[in-house]
């Protein structure tokens, strides 16, 4: 059953917020700041476009040479960036990579 399907849009929208509302104020080009023109229906459609992933240590994420199709927000831990088996970098809360 899934409860929130069963919400009107605005409601959906508001409780979204409230839940990435952590993340949101993490990555650096999605924080508001005051008088920038973003609005609560701007972090509102932000928030419905995330889909929440979980991920373990070990998990590859994106193999190497592999095409991103999806861009990825670290709300809490760290990926590390791996080339030819060597890290060549790190990201951590309010880190993002991937996309198109």
């Amino acid at each position: 059953m899934n409860l929130l399907a069963d919400l009107n849009h605005s409601l959906r929208r508001e409780l979204a917020a409230i839940n990435c509302k952590q993340l949101i104020e993490k990555v650096p080009f999605l924080k508001r700041e005051r008088g920038d023109g973003r609005d609560a229906l701007y972090i509102g459609k932000i928030s419905t476009a995330l889909v929440p992933v979980y991920f373990i240590p070990g998990d590859v994420i994106i193999s190497q040479g592999e095409q991103a199709t999806e861009m990825y927000f670290i709300l809490t831990g760290k990926v590390d960036i791996l080339v030819n088996n060597q890290q060549v970098s790190s990201f951590s809360d309010g880190g993002f990579f991937g996309g198109k």
